[in-house]
């Protein structure tokens, strides 16, 4: 079981990394090209859903521990 949630926690890690990398580069992309306003919410987008993502992961792994 703490293997499995140790791999978890890495998986999470790099993902976390990835979204972030892609959101910079979409924003840097977007700035060059569009306003602003467009560059800052293309950064956040990608942002929010891999938080919302990483938030579900975690709950279902609190759920799978809570009752192990």
């Amino acid at each position: 079981m703490k293997k499995i949630l140790g791999s978890l926690i890495i998986v999470l890690a790099l993902l976390a990394i990835f979204m972030r990398t892609v959101a910079w580069r979409n924003g840097f992309v977007v700035l060059e090209e569009e306003t602003i306003g467009i560059g800052i919410f293309s950064i956040a987008s990608p942002l929010i859903i891999g938080l919302l993502i990483m938030a579900a992961v975690l709950f279902l792994v609190i759920l799978v521990v809570e009752h192990s």
